[in-house]
């Protein structure tokens, strides 16, 4: 019979432990889904605000047909992926080998950087844009044809 109390009492008190953590998950539930609440609002706003604007009428004092029916909207995309730039490639590719590059070098660490060009010459590309920070002063030349941050 003691044992048999015993196990009683061990049960309950799972059972009281679990009643706890239940209670405690809901309480968590019903704050999350309050916030939920709050970011979807925002949310809306925000595509409110994003959205394009409907294009106006002529300014010559007659109304268009085509600026006053059927305006469209753009639909709003979020999490569209960033393209790589060619200019913050070679930037991180100089930044992240810390040592003077040539153009060679450096094409081939802006192509594992992750930047797709559809150019026909992409290296005469990437000379381009090396000699066009050169003259904006972001990267500098260590000696002909090597260049460094």
């Amino acid at each position: 019979m003691a044992s048999e109390s015993a196990v009683k009492a061990e049960v309950e008190n799972r059972l009281s432990t679990i009643r706890t953590c239940i209670a405690q998950a809901q309480t968590k539930l019903e704050s999350l889904r309050s916030e939920e609440s709050i970011f979807l609002a925002i949310l809306r706003s925000a595509e409110k605000k994003v959205a394009a604007p409907v294009a106006t009428a002529p300014t010559n004092g007659r109304k268009h047909r085509k600026y006053t029916k059927h305006a469209v909207k753009t639909p709003v995309v979020f999490n569209k992926p960033k393209r790589v730039t060619l200019t913050s490639a070679i930037t991180q590719v100089l930044t992240e080998s810390g040592k003077p590059m040539n153009i060679s070098q450096i094409l081939e660490g802006v192509e594992k950087a992750g930047h797709k060009s559809k150019a026909k010459n992409v290296k005469q590309t990437v000379y381009t844009a090396v000699h066009n920070m050169l003259k904006e002063k972001q990267i500098s030349k260590e000696k002909k044809g090597v260049y460094c941050i």
